[in-house]
């Protein structure tokens, strides 16, 4: 236990010294002057581009003008009549009056399960009873 706790210490100290020597460093950094800015060559100028040559196009040459459209007609044609079956009377479909018995599911008999004797006292365990008495 003892062993764990110089470890623990050993290991914050040695933090602790590591943070004071980045954050020096950091500070040494900020202090010091900057580079000096870097000159970069002028870029060179670019050759003259070759002209494209032009696309074909690829939609064909459209109709100066186009047909009429077709007229649509004013009045609307009719539509044949269709005749429908005599819907059947409701007086002759006959009705049920009582409404049908459902038949009566039991269940089968279950199985008789053999009777264990229960004891009614306790057997005596030689070894925890007293001992007998002694004769003298």
């Amino acid at each position: 236990m003892a062993c764990n706790k110089f470890f623990i210490l050993a290991l914050l100290i040695a933090l602790s010294m590591a943070s004071i020597e980045v954050s020096e460093g950091g500070r040494r950094l900020l202090q010091t002057k900057p580079p000096p800015q870097m000159t970069l060559p002028p870029l060179p100028s670019m050759p003259n581009m070759p002209s494209i040559p032009n696309i074909p196009s690829i939609n064909p040459q459209q109709p100066s003008s186009l047909p009429p459209l077709p007229n649509m007609p004013t009045t609307m044609p009719s539509i044949p009549k269709v005749a429908l079956p005599p819907m059947p009377n409701m007086a002759s479909i006959p009705l049920p009056t009582s409404m049908p018995s459902i038949p009566k599911m039991s269940l089968p008999p279950m199985p008789n399960m053999p009777s264990i004797p229960l004891p009614t006292s306790m057997p005596s365990i030689p070894f925890l009873s007293s001992p007998p008495p002694s004769n003298n």
